[in-house]
């Protein structure tokens, strides 16, 4: 079986987390991506010139605010591996920990910090065993999820 990487699906998904590491850029991050051949324990490391200062899991979700806020009550889901793994590296790192859900419809980004430089969860976030969606090209999965309190999220607009 192929990478999800490489289906139409998986290919625009990069588009838009380029779209996603434009906005940051104008933060004055670079968004250095993990190798999209494996499954790296973070998406991203963000520099500010040969520093790094954070860690980042980031998602491209086809929605906008009132669909987070409204239909999935500000809550944004992500395997709750990906955020544990995702703490671990920002403790290793001795970096804050980033959550970066980009929201095509909108457009907009939302950033959250979701763990300290000593892996400390900071965020809200409720953890439950639920299925949903295996990957960006369909199916199932049952596993364990983390539903991250997006209120108050910073808000990078194009």
């Amino acid at each position: 079986m192929g990478l999800d990487v490489n289906t139409p699906k998986g290919q625009a998904t990069l588009v838009q987390e380029q779209e996603a590491a434009a906005l940051l850029a104008r933060m004055g991050l670079t968004y250095c991506e993990t190798n999209k051949a494996g499954s790296a324990a973070v998406d991203a490391i963000l520099m500010k010139g040969k520093r790094i200062m954070y860690v980042a899991e980031a998602k491209c979700r086809s929605m906008d605010r009132g669909t987070l806020m409204g239909t999935w009550g500000g809550e944004w889901l992500v395997t709750y591996d990906k955020i544990a793994k995702l703490a671990q590296c920002a403790a290793l790192l001795r970096v804050p920990a980033l959550g970066l859900l980009y929201m095509t419809k909108e457009p907009v980004l939302a950033v959250v910090r979701i763990a300290n430089e000593d892996g400390e969860f900071e965020r809200h976030m409720r953890i439950e065993r639920t299925r949903t969606q295996a990957t960006v090209n369909g199916g199932s999965a049952n596993r364990v999820n983390a539903y991250i309190d997006m209120r108050g999220a910073k808000l990078l607009h194009p």
